[in-house]
């Protein structure tokens, strides 16, 4: 599980993991973050206890900052997928928020 941070070295996803983004992940300039065909990412969103205001929601996300690289280059076969987390939820009969 990511929460808010900031890619602080090069890394590689592997479609043998999975991905929860919580909230928002930063590749800041010279980080690259590439993500292996077959990989499956997980987002999910927390209103904080607070339901009327959106401005402090937690919101599963990737930034890719000027000078950050995103690499992600799936295939017919093996796409990458960028779905919700209550999918994941369904798969494993258990609440992961």
């Amino acid at each position: 599980t990511l929460g808010v941070r900031v890619l602080k070295q090069n890394q590689t996803w592997t479609k043998d993991k999975q991905y929860i983004l919580n909230d928002r992940l930063f590749i800041k300039n010279g980080q690259t973050l590439t993500i292996e065909p077959g990989t499956t990412i997980y987002g999910s969103t927390d209103d904080n206890g607070t339901p009327d205001s959106k401005t402090d929601d937690k919101v599963g996300s990737l930034i890719a900052t000027r000078g950050g690289r995103l690499v992600a280059d799936g295939t017919a076969d093996e796409p990458i997928v960028f779905t919700a987390i209550q999918v994941l939820e369904v798969q494993i009969n258990e609440d992961l928020n």
